[in-house]
């Protein structure tokens, strides 16, 4: 029975594992499930990793897409283990360092590694609105996206007095500001 359950546990074993180097030196890892059909991928949010899409075939995402033909990319966000900061005393990243930094350089990997023009993009909370982003950076390069579980705007953010700082902002407006502006 232990042996059943050791085996159920055992994460999935991608197809290669690509490196890809951001313009600011940091090393993200970038498994590839391969497959013939379109390249997809899979971005996790906020506090999670990559196994949020490809822990164990019974539970993936990943193996689910594989199976059905999907050439299938799940990256791995600076900050998260297996990361490599071009400096080990890097403890700080923002949002804006994803969406600017990260995605664009794996997208451009996962497009030139498969020779497609565009890729199919599947974001889980924080990876769903990465990809709000990506839709105002390089729109070109985007196929289509499904956002799980990612807020597409906030209402009535308050602070502590309960004072109405603003709402209906939606997040893709506020990503396209906040990066429109630099």
């Amino acid at each position: 029975m232990l042996a059943l359950i050791a085996a159920a546990a055992q994460p999935m074993v991608p197809s290669d594992i690509q490196t890809v180097t951001t313009l600011d030196g940091w090393t993200l890892p970038l498994r590839h499930y391969a497959g013939a059909g379109r390249p997809v991928l899979l971005v996790h949010g906020l506090g999670v990793n990559h196994y949020n899409f490809d822990w164990r075939p019974d539970v993936s995402l990943a193996w689910w897409l594989q199976v059905r033909g999907w050439d299938v990319w799940v990256t791995t966000l600076r900050g998260d283990d297996g990361t490599v900061p071009p400096d080990p005393k890097t403890r700080s990243w923002t949002f804006e360092d994803h969406a600017r930094k990260d995605l664009p350089a794996v997208v451009d990997t996962i497009l030139a590694r498969t020779g497609a023009a565009q890729l199919d993009w599947v974001g889980h909370s924080m990876g769903g609105m990465l990809l709000y982003a990506a839709l105002s950076e390089i729109p070109e390069k985007i196929g289509s996206g499904v956002a799980i579980c990612s807020p597409a705007r906030f209402r009535e953010i308050t602070d502590r007095k309960s004072t109405r700082l603003n709402s209906s902002h939606t997040v893709i407006s506020y990503a396209v500001f906040c990066l429109k502006k630099k």
